[in-house]
């Protein structure tokens, strides 16, 4: 578009009164779609580790990302943000036991606008993003950690009552807070006096997460199986309904008028992880709004 209205980066200076001295920028790497972190640090600034050649899983992962990019970055498809497709970001890969089991959420790649954390929230997402040319919902999982900690227990969950309702509509934000908290510090033993009311009444409802942090379900687990939902729910958003789609944590973010699909794939995602990819009798539907 310079180039267009004369003005050359060569010549840059003749534009301005003052010499101008231009950087030349080194072409960057391309970032890989698959991100292995190490333990110290956590997602956001653990050190990247190398992914062996051979490793057949990572392989493996890698190729259903390229897969997934290489649809999500056909023209029209994603709008409104500068976008250049998705990465996935494991946890944890320094640890001896590492079988990549740990983290695995989806982030921007680099040199996009980072549409998970763009300022305005959701909101901003609606005014900004397009997904095959339309205004975009958010079909949400309501208490995604907690429904799946139901599943992976065996213990029956209420996907159609709020979860954070725990008798006191009008504290609701309080006992989300310490839901919410409590699952990912891996202990109930959180919010001090303030949250007493709440962890008293959590605790009642969901009595097991009274084991947070000894029952073998870390917050990095809880992570890699809503990501590896959300995968199964992309894909068949992607193989049945071709429609466009961007995911967030807990949510996936669908064209307007396909917001029924939204919730549909998600659900069924839900049922298919764990009866057919965990092999487990029961699997949690949960609240999707």
């Amino acid at each position: 578009m310079v180039e267009s209205h004369g003005v050359r980066l060569e010549a840059l200076g003749v534009h301005f009164a003052k010499p101008v001295r231009v950087k030349t920028l080194k072409p960057r790497t391309p970032e890989s779609c698959l991100i292995a972190r190490g333990q110290k640090g956590g997602e956001a600034s653990g050190s990247i580790l190398p992914i062996a050649v051979d490793d057949m899983h990572a392989k493996a992962i890698t190729s259903r990302m390229v897969a997934l990019n290489k649809y999500l970055l056909d023209p029209g498809r994603v709008d409104g943000i500068v976008f250049n497709g998705l990465k996935r970001i494991f946890n944890n890969a320094d640890h001896p036991d590492f079988r990549w089991q740990w983290g695995g959420r989806f982030y921007s790649m680099l040199r996009s606008d980072r549409y998970e954390s763009l300022k305005g929230g959701k909101t901003a997402r609606a005014s900004l993003v397009r997904l095959d040319g339309e205004p975009v919902v958010e079909t949400d999982i309501s208490a995604s950690h907690l429904c799946i900690l139901h599943g992976l227990m065996g213990l029956p969950f209420d996907g159609v009552t709020d979860p954070y309702d725990l008798g006191d509509p009008a504290r609701r934000e309080e006992a989300k807070w310490f839901i919410t908290r409590a699952m990912g510090k891996a202990t109930s033993d959180v919010g001090g006096k303030r949250y007493r009311w709440a962890r008293e009444a959590a605790l009642d409802r969901y009595p097991f997460l009274k084991d947070l942090g000894t029952n073998g379900i870390g917050t990095l687990d809880l992570q890699y199986h809503e990501a590896e939902i959300m995968m199964m729910a992309m894909k068949e958003a992607r193989d049945r309904y071709g429609i466009g789609f961007l995911p967030m944590h807990d949510a996936l973010m669908v064209p307007w008028s396909k917001r029924d699909v939204g919730a549909e794939v998600l659900r069924g995602a839900f049922r298919r992880y764990f009866t057919e990819k965990l092999g487990l009798e029961y699997a949690p539907v949960p609240r999707v709004h």
